[in-house]
């Protein structure tokens, strides 16, 4: 699968010591009330505080959107991005509807 090109959609870094497994395939669009809490490990809240590590993150992050967007699958049971963000921003526009009443 490699055919000598870089893929990103895979990376391990580091948060709070802790080498993580960031699997950018499996991400998927979602809204703020989906969201009850920060992500915990063994008690410790993982959060990256580095703005150039965000910021790398978050480049990459657009880069595989923009993959999937045009039709590039990674894994078999990756997440149908297209139909989520269309649930989302139905749910949005919904309830930016109810509080404008």
């Amino acid at each position: 699968m490699n055919n000598g090109k870089k893929h990103n959609h895979i990376q391990i870094i580091k948060v709070n010591g802790i080498e993580q497994a960031f699997l950018y395939q499996d991400m998927f669009p979602t809204i703020d009330k989906y969201i009850e809490n920060p992500y915990i490990k063994l008690n410790v809240y993982m959060e990256i505080r580095d703005p150039k590590k965000l910021e790398a993150i978050e480049n990459n992050a657009k880069n595989i959107i923009k993959l999937m967007r045009h039709g590039v699958k990674f894994t078999p049971t990756q997440p149908d991005i297209m139909r989520i963000e269309q649930i989302m921003q139905k749910e949005l526009e919904k309830d930016l509807s109810l509080t404008n009443v």
